[in-house]
């Protein structure tokens, strides 16, 4: 398990320094490109029964990352990797696509707000040793707030050719907003160039 985490991680500073390359190597006499990243991971919670408790109490069953590279202000691809559990059948989720979203609203830059929405395909993978179903393609649709610049609200819809799969998923999360080329205030953490024109 760590191997992977390790592996994650290595991956997405990869993709981060790689941007910023980019970003940085645009030749001067060219109007520069828009470009930014977002990197998001959150939980999913629950509330459930317990038996050996007279209350409900919260549980955690899955949890999802994912990165969008936006290549305009209000549109970009995304990747996504989560797992579900302890539902009845527990899963590995593998998708792709693209994410729409709007610029931050200011409030003072810790009420900053967007909205955002996205299309992905993918491909589900069951967990549950040799009884397990086969995988097959899914389907996800949803959206959600970016709220205090950092929190994440996210709901999913899912479309699954894979029996048992569960139709939604709802995750709270955090998301770091990089903007490395002509960026502006609302186009979340400037680490690049600004856009200075009127």
């Amino acid at each position: 398990m760590m191997a992977m985490y390790a592996r994650v991680l290595t991956a997405l500073a990869f993709c981060v320094l790689s941007l910023a390359t980019t970003a940085r190597a645009q030749p001067a006499n060219e109007t520069p490109r828009f470009l930014a990243l977002d990197l998001s991971g959150g939980v999913l919670p629950v509330i459930q029964g317990r038996e050996d408790e007279e209350t409900d109490a919260w549980d955690l069953k899955g949890w999802s990352l994912d990165g969008t590279v936006r290549f305009l202000p209000w549109l970009g691809a995304v990747g996504s990797f989560a797992r579900t559990s302890d539902f009845e059948l527990p899963a590995s989720h593998l998708s792709a696509g693209m994410r729409a979203s709007t610029k931050f609203a200011y409030g003072g830059n810790w009420l900053a707000s967007r909205l955002f929405a996205h299309a992905l395909v993918g491909y589900v993978t069951p967990r549950g040793g040799p009884e397990a179903p086969d995988g097959g393609a899914e389907l996800v649709l949803g959206g959600g707030l970016d709220v205090f610049a950092f929190l994440r609200l996210q709901l999913d819809y899912i479309g699954s050719s894979v029996d048992d799969v569960d139709s939604y998923r709802a995750f709270v999360g955090g998301v770091v907003p990089l903007c490395f080329s002509r960026c502006r205030e609302d186009d979340g953490l400037i680490v690049g160039g600004r856009d200075d024109r009127p």
